[in-house]
C-alpha cells in the first residue's frame, strides 16, 4: 500500500466537487497555508478554506456509514462486524476507550497520514453505540 499524506486524503478533486456541489472532471487544486485554491479551466476559480475540506472529509464518511449494517460480536468484547450489502463486503471494527480501529484501507491511510482516524465503518459503529463523533465517544 502506498503511503498517503493528509493532502492526498483531504484536498482532492472529489472533495472539492462535493464542497462546490457540482461534478467537475477537470478540477485543479493548490493547497496553501490556510486555504485551498480550486479551479476548473475556463469555468471558475475559488478559494476554499481548509476547514471546509476537513469537514467535508468527515461528513462524507459519516454519510457513507448510514447504509452499513453493524453486528455486535458476542464472543469478542468491543468487536463489531460492519457490512456493506451493496458491495458485499465486511470489516471488523474494534472499540477501545479512546479509539475505534478498523481493518479497511481508508482507516489505515488515515492513521498513516494523521496518526489517528475514523472511517465510515468506524462511524457506523459509533452511530450504533449512540455517538455522533469520536470525540463524543472518547468523552463518555
Amino acid at each position: 500500500m502506498t503511503t498517503k499524506s493528509a493532502t492526498d486524503l483531504i484536498y482532492t478533486a472529489a472533495n472539492a466537487a462535493r464542497i462546490l456541489g457540482k461534478r467537475f472532471s477537470n478540477l485543479t487544486i493548490q493547497v496553501w497555508f490556510n486555504c485551498v485554491y480550486v479551479w476548473a479551466k475556463g469555468q471558475f476559480s475559488r478559494f476554499v478554506s481548509k476547514a471546509a475540506f476537513k469537514q467535508m472529509f468527515v461528513d462524507f464518511r459519516k454519510a457513507g456509514a448510514k447504509s452499513l449494517t453493524v453486528t455486535t460480536n458476542l464472543f469478542v468484547p468491543n468487536t463489531y462486524t460492519v457490512r456493506n450489502e451493496a458491495k458485499n463486503s465486511a470489516y471488523q471494527v474494534l472499540t477501545t476507550g479512546n479509539a475505534v480501529t478498523c481493518e479497511c484501507e481508508d482507516y489505515n491511510a488515515q492513521v498513516q497520514a494523521f496518526k489517528k482516524g475514523v472511517c465510515k465503518h468506524g462511524y457506523a459503529v459509533l452511530n450504533h453505540l449512540g455517538y455522533n463523533s469520536l470525540a463524543d465517544y472518547v468523552r463518555a
